[in-house]
C-alpha cells in the first residue's frame, strides 16, 4: 500500500538475520510474508496526506515491533504435536482422570503460578495426573520458544521507541490475552473430542486396542462428532477472536495514530471480520496438520463456509466505507487477507 512496508519488512528481516548468524535455525519460516499485522496498522494511514518524517517513523518502528511479535507468537504456537498428545496420553485414555495422586509442595506453588499469571481456574492442573506434569516440565522450553522470547524482547525495543507508555501495556495485554485464550480453546476442544468421540472408554488393560480401534470410534459417530465440533466452534466465536487481540490491537492502534477521532468513526464491524477471517484461516491450518485420525475436524466444511460469509459481507460492508481513500485501503488489505493481492 505505501513505502512505510518496505522499511518495516527490512527491520525485520534484518533482526532476524542478525539471530540467525549467532545460531543457524529457521526463523523465516515462522515470518508472516503478509506482514498483516502492520498492514492492519497502516491501513488508515493516508499517504494523501503527508507526515512529519519522525513520527512517520515512530510508527514504523511500532509496527515493526507488532510484526516481531506476531512472528515471537507463532514460534509459541500451541502446535499440533501438542495437540494430539493431550488428547491420546495414555492417563487420559485409561478412563482414570479421576485418581488422585500426592503433590508436593513444589507441585503446588508452581500450578498456583502458573494458573494466576493465566487466569485459570487452580484446581484444572492438580487434577491430572503428576506423570503429566512432568511430562510437560521436560518438554517445556523448546528452541522455538527461546527464539520465540527473544523475538518479543526485541519487539518491545522497536515499540517503546514509539514513547507511548500507555499503548506498551495495552499491547502487553492483547499478547497476555492471545496466551490464554489459546490454552482455553485448545483445553475445550481436547475436552469436546475426549467426551464426544468415547475416548475415555478405551481401557488403558485392553491389549487389543489399537490405532485402528482409535479411528473406528471417531467413524461410527461421525456426524455427531461434527455437529458438536461445529457447535464448539460457534458457542465460542468471542473466544476465537480473542486469540488474535493482538491483531484487533493492530487495527485499533493504526486507527488511534493516524486518523483523528472526528475524521473516521471506528469501522468495529469491518474490524472484527478481518480478524475472525484471519482466525477461522489459522484453524484451518492448524486442523489441516493433524493426522488422518482427525478427519472429522476437517471434513465437516463449516470452516470454508464460514469464511466464505465473512469474505461476502466483508466486502459489502467495504463498499460503504468512507472516505474514498480509506475504502481505497480496505479493499487492497482485503485482497491481501484474502490471497488475490
Amino acid at each position: 500500500m505505501n513505502p512505510a512496508y518496505r522499511n518495516i519488512k527490512a527491520a525485520v528481516l534484518e533482526e532476524i538475520g542478525s539471530l540467525v548468524k549467532l545460531y543457524s535455525y529457521n526463523i523465516k519460516r515462522f515470518l508472516d510474508a503478509k506482514i498483516l499485522h502492520a498492514s492492519s496498522m497502516f491501513v488508515f494511514y493516508d499517504s494523501g496526506k503527508p507526515l512529519e518524517k519522525s513520527f512517520l517513523n515512530k510508527a514504523v518502528s511500532l509496527a515493526t515491533g507488532m510484526e516481531l511479535l506476531a512472528a515471537g507468537l507463532k514460534l509459541h504456537n500451541f502446535n499440533s504435536d501438542d495437540f494430539i498428545f493431550l488428547i491420546k496420553d495414555e492417563k487420559l485414555l485409561s478412563g482414570r482422570l479421576n485418581e488422585k495422586m500426592p503433590y508436593s509442595a513444589s507441585d503446588l506453588q508452581i500450578n498456583s503460578r502458573i494458573c494466576k499469571n493465566n487466569g485459570i481456574n487452580e484446581g484444572s492442573i492438580t487434577d491430572l495426573p503428576k506423570r503429566e506434569i512432568s511430562d510437560r516440565r521436560e518438554r517445556n522450553y523448546t528452541l522455538s520458544l527461546l527464539f520465540g522470547d527473544i523475538l518479543y524482547s526485541r519487539a518491545s525495543v522497536y515499540i517503546l521507541e514509539y514513547g507511548d507508555h500507555e499503548l506498551f501495556n495495552t499491547i502487553l495485554g492483547s499478547l497476555k490475552s492471545v496466551h490464554k485464550n489459546k490454552l482455553l480453546l485448545h483445553q475445550k476442544l481436547v475436552e469436546t473430542i475426549k467426551v464426544n468421540h468415547g475416548l475415555l472408554n478405551i481401557k488403558k488393560n485392553s491389549s487389543k486396542t489399537s490405532r485402528a480401534d482409535f479411528k473406528n470410534i471417531a467413524l461410527k459417530n461421525q456426524s455427531i462428532i461434527q455437529n458438536e465440533d461445529i457447535n464448539i466452534i460457534e458457542e465460542n466465536e468471542t473466544l476465537l477472536a480473542a486469540i488474535n487481540a493482538l491483531l484487533k490491537t493492530s487495527f485499533i492502534t493504526g486507527w488511534g495514530i493516524f486518523c483523528g477521532f472526528d475524521d473516521v468513526s471506528f469501522p468495529y464491524s469491518i474490524i472484527n471480520d478481518f480478524v475472525m477471517l484471519k482466525t477461522y484461516s489459522d484453524m484451518e491450518g492448524f486442523f489441516k496438520n493433524l493426522s488422518k485420525n482427525f478427519d472429522f475436524l476437517k471434513n465437516s466444511g463449516f470452516i470454508n463456509d464460514r469464511k466464505n460469509n465473512i469474505k461476502e459481507d466483508l466486502a459489502s460492508k467495504i463498499e460503504k466505507v468512507r472516505p474514498i481513500s480509506l475504502k481505497s485501503n480496505f479493499k487492497l488489505l482485503y485482497k491481501i487477507y484474502t490471497g488475490n493481492s
